[in-house]
């Protein structure tokens, strides 16, 4: 297997290994196909919007199934050719401890290895012949399994997953491969600046702990994760109550009876394993004033983030339309004019791209999770002062607005781009596939009408909400004129 990173909408920053097939196919979008992409041009005033128009709709049911041994299974059907399997385990890199961090990791390398019933290549040539695409991937709360195929091949896809995941064959002669493999993603993550600038975040912000775990098996785990560990850790999570079963485009009560029948052996509970700690937020600096550990960057990257708000959170739509009234923007070319390529251009952002052609890009950001959450905001560019100086702006203007709050035409243009950020959650199967993964009660369309209900004060509230709590800054590249700690 292959390996790539690949962040995705709902499970931000996540190691994934690379799919079995390279087989595409051709699918039809889900009727839920929003219509936002037209709702600028169809309202007459930014100062009047009428959401609610374009908001109703008869919503496609979910239907929910619980087993006996607790797996709860979530299906929408559209009818479509294309079917979506994928099982969720309830656990991630923050249910590990500082000994154990990178074991997530080992077990979603033997995934799709040798089972105690199946080869390697036997499971590959399956897979091919139905043309499905597999995959797994983890992150801090959550891994995944997944498998894209026909609607009249989900059986044999069930099949092949139920095996991988239930009887894989952990053994230790197994185990030197799948190191390779983990130590090649290790490598890979090197690459990608914005996930080692994720990574440096969550470090500072929760400490080396919980959901500052790394993503990645740290270097001094690498050749200390042990198959027994691999074996525990599967033992103790992979239960009936801490995994479900989600299909799209697929017939409700025939995925509950492939699921009763091929995970009827999956242990209900199991008595070893550690209860989920709350998160604890810390805050702090650091920088790394160096770019040679990742080759061929030569710019600066920073973020400043303050203790954002869980996804159940009553004030997290309230807190996306604040990341929007502050914005993105993308310099097209740092040595070019002063137009941007990219971004939605809110308050900070206008401002921010004034400061230097150095100064290359700007984006607030929200990461939510299950108890806890960082709202910030981004900076990368070619020299470290024009980025101090867009951090004491971010800063400023997050103070600016807990005092003052916003104008209604600024709250309205964020209404809109959030609400619009919600509803493209299920704007395409994948996207909807995902989101009943993390939400199988979930309403997307009600949280996207919610966005339209935030009043200015919602958004004072939690912008003093945000600065309260202790800033977290990062910092790696050429730090020279980046501020330590603001």
């Amino acid at each position: 297997l292959s390996s790539s990173l690949c962040p995705s909408p709902a499970f931000p920053s996540q190691i994934c290994a690379a799919p079995l097939t390279t087989t595409k196919t051709m699918f039809r979008l889900s009727s839920r196909r929003r219509l936002y992409s037209s709702l600028s041009t169809q309202q007459k005033s930014l100062a009047s919007p009428r959401p609610l128009k374009y908001l109703q709709h008869t919503k496609d049911t979910s239907h929910t199934s619980t087993l006996e041994n607790g797996m709860q299974v979530v299906s929408r059907d559209h009818l479509g050719g294309v079917s979506q399997i994928s099982v969720r385990v309830n656990v991630g890199t923050r249910d590990e401890t500082y000994a154990l961090n990178g074991v997530s990791h080992y077990v979603q390398r033997f995934f799709f290895g040798p089972t105690v019933n199946r080869t390697y290549v036997n499971m590959t040539n399956v897979l091919q012949n139905i043309g499905a695409d597999a995959s797994a991937q983890h992150g801090r709360e959550e891994i995944v399994y997944t498998s894209n195929q026909l609607r009249d091949a989900v059986p044999t896809a069930m099949e092949i997953m139920s095996d991988a995941i239930v009887y894989a064959r952990l053994h230790e002669w197994d185990l030197g491969s799948k190191r390779r493999l983990v130590e090649d993603d290790m490598e890979q993550f090197q690459q990608y600046p914005d996930l080692v600038l994720d990574e440096l975040l969550h470090t500072t912000a929760y400490g080396n702990r919980g959901l500052g775990n790394s993503l990645a098996c740290p270097e001094h785990n690498l050749k200390n994760i042990t198959i027994e560990q691999v074996r525990q850790f599967m033992d103790d999570y992979f239960t009936g109550e801490n995994m479900r079963v989600v299909g799209t485009n697929v017939e409700h009560d025939a995925l509950v009876e492939l699921t009763r029948e091929l995970f009827q052996e999956v242990p209900k509970t199991s008595t070893t394993a550690a209860r989920r700690q709350k998160s604890q937020y810390f805050g702090g600096s650091t920088q790394i004033n160096d770019s040679s550990f990742i080759p061929g960057e030569q710019t600066v990257r920073s973020a400043l983030a303050f203790e954002g708000f869980a996804r159940t959170s009553s004030s997290y739509v309230s807190s996306l339309v604040l990341k929007h009234i502050l914005g993105s923007a993308f310099r097209i070319s740092p040595n070019g004019p002063k137009s941007t390529s990219g971004g939605d251009y809110g308050l900070l952002a206008r401002e921010a791209m004034e400061i230097s052609t150095e100064l290359v890009g700007v984006q607030a950001f929200s990461h939510a999770y299950s108890d806890s959450g960082l709202f910030g905001v981004k900076l990368s560019g070619f020299e470290g002062e024009p980025i101090g100086a867009g951090l004491e702006l971010a800063k400023k203007t997050l103070e600016k607005i807990a005092r003052e709050g916003v104008s209604q035409s600024v709250l309205n243009f964020a209404q809109r781009r959030a609400a619009l950020e919600l509803a493209q959650a299920t704007s395409s199967l994948t996207a909807e596939h995902e989101y009943i993964l993390q939400f199988p009660e979930g309403d997307e369309m009600n949280d996207a009408r919610r966005a339209f209900t935030v009043k200015s004060e919602d958004v004072q509230k939690v912008a003093y909400q945000l600065t309260q709590s202790k800033p977290t800054l990062v910092s790696h590249g050429k730090c020279g004129g980046v501020p330590y700690a603001l």
